[in-house]
Order: C-alpha cells, then structure tokens, then sequence
C-alpha cells in the first residue's frame, strides 16, 4: 500500500486547473447521489406497493426537493475537498523544494510511501486494536463467532 501511496504523489495534482475539477467533480458528485437517493425512494415505493403497504404520500417538491438538497451538498463538500487537497499539494510541493529538495515531488513520494507502509505495519502487529487476528473489534473487548453470531469473550 505504501508504494501505490507513493507513486500516486508523483502526480502533480495542484498543477490540474481547480476550476474545472471542481465542476466536474462537484458536479458528478452531486448527479451520482441525488439519482442514488431518488432511485431508492422509487424502489422503496414500489416494495411498499406490490406489498400492500401504503406510504405517506408528498408532492414532487418534497419527492425531488430532499435528493437535489442533498446532491448539492455533496458536490459543494467534493468540489471543497478537491481544492483543499489541490492547495494543499501546491503548499508541500513549495514547502519541499525551499527545504532544499532538487526533485520536490520525488521527495514527497518517498516520504508518502514510507509514512503510509509505516503506519501499515504499526496497525497490522499482532494484539493492536485493528487487528483482525487478535479477534478484538477496535477499542473493544475480544470477540468470538459461534455460528455466524458475534457475542463478546466472558473472561
């Protein structure tokens, strides 16, 4: 993992115009999740039908209005991230090369996959708190699985 970290800080992310991956992003963002959310009331509309079951009924503005609202949302907080982590790289490139580096994003690459496989291999030892093979969920006591239920090791 660190050296995939690693060979995608070789890309010069800051020097891609913001403007336009913003929008396209932001914009993408906000299409996937608002048809995402009108998609599940459909379906969900037409479970409760075939059931029997009735739904409170709403007009097309509530119908439409909580998806688009939401879509909105995702795509202003994507476009958000996007030019946070583009100003960002732009910051540590600069910052690496004042530091004295000749190849700043070499530098950043390599300083990425190290901390990344570090931080990897700090979180995989046997008994920390993520660790799958110690059977303990995180900050939780140990946990056992008796015939596909969880329950929790008495002790």
């Amino acid at each position: 993992m660190g050296a995939l970290t690693g060979a995608g800080t070789l890309i010069p992310f800051w020097r891609i115009p913001r403007g336009p991956l913003m929008t396209v992003c932001g914009t993408t963002a906000g299409v996937a999740v608002a048809a995402g959310l009108i998609l599940v009331r459909d379906r969900t509309e037409r479970e409760a039908s075939v059931q029997g079951r009735s739904l409170p009924q709403a007009g097309a503005v509530q119908r439409l209005g909580a998806p688009i609202l939401t879509g909105v949302a995702a795509g202003t907080l994507t476009a958000g991230v996007l030019w946070l982590s583009s100003v960002t790289d732009e910051i540590s490139e600069k910052v690496v090369a004042l530091l004295g580096a000749r190849r700043p994003r070499v530098t950043l690459a390599v300083i990425s996959a190290v901390s990344t496989a570090v931080l990897e291999y700090a979180d995989s030892r046997p008994g920390s708190r993520s660790d799958p093979r110690s059977g303990r969920e995180a900050g939780g006591e140990p946990q056992t699985r008796t015939r596909g239920v969880e329950s929790a090791a008495k002790h």
